[in-house]
């Protein structure tokens, strides 16, 4: 069982996601993507835009997989490999994939 103050310590995931998502030391995602549903705006149009990912990944595993490691879906992909070149950790991806299903 988590205690009180363990619990009140733990980061909400989407929060955390939200964070990593614009942490130019991780996974910097609004560099190249823009969000249609969010109050972070960028002018970015390398990646596409991240919109309705519940609908387009209606499979968890799918969407973090394609956070984690986007060639192994996409092989023509300019993303980095988050996971294989330990830009993120598992928790991290999970995250960032939790905040981009808010969306």
């Amino acid at each position: 069982m988590v205690s009180m103050a363990a619990a009140a310590q733990s980061p909400d995931p989407v929060d955390l996601g939200r964070k990593l998502f614009q942490d130019p030391q991780k996974g910097n995602c609004v560099a190249c993507h823009r969000l249609a549903s969010d109050d972070i705006k960028r002018a970015a149009s390398v990646g596409p835009l991240l919109e309705r990912l519940r609908e387009k990944f209606p499979d968890h595993a799918t969407l973090v997989k394609s956070i984690a490691e986007a060639d192994s879906l996409r092989p023509d992909t300019i993303m980095p490999p988050y996971r294989r070149h330990r830009i993120l950790t598992e928790s991290e991806i999970e995250a960032i994939a939790r905040y981009l299903e808010t969306l």
